[in-house]
């Protein structure tokens, strides 16, 4: 069977909470043989990003600002989006697909 190798630039945060991410894609996914790499964005504030091992790949996790106001959130939305663009740097190394779910700006 081949070996798949997948990058996965989701809008959700580090470490996932649904199901399908962290039971299917971190798991069962990685149990058989294949390779899946993540771009996520933190869940608690972070200054900077960072790259960690997780579910048979890595999670590429970008940073995320404290803060209830309408400016910290703007600056989180940015965050993210800029974390996003991180995919044009990582596609460099020889994936087979390139998955983008839930992409967007939202209120």
């Amino acid at each position: 069977m081949r070996k798949y190798k997948i990058l996965s630039v989701i809008r959700q945060s580090f470490p996932p909470k649904f199901s399908d991410i962290s039971i299917l894609f971190g798991r069962e996914f990685a149990s058989s043989g294949h390779t899946l790499d993540w771009v996520l964005q933190s869940e608690k504030p972070c200054p900077s990003s960072y790259s960690v091992r997780w579910g048979g790949g890595t999670a590429h996790v970008g940073p995320r600002s404290a803060g209830d106001g309408v400016l910290a959130k703007m600056r989180r939305h940015m965050q993210g989006f800029f974390h996003a663009l991180r995919v044009f740097r990582l596609a460099q190394h020889d994936y087979d697909l390139i998955q983008a779910k839930d992409i967007f700006f939202r209120g």
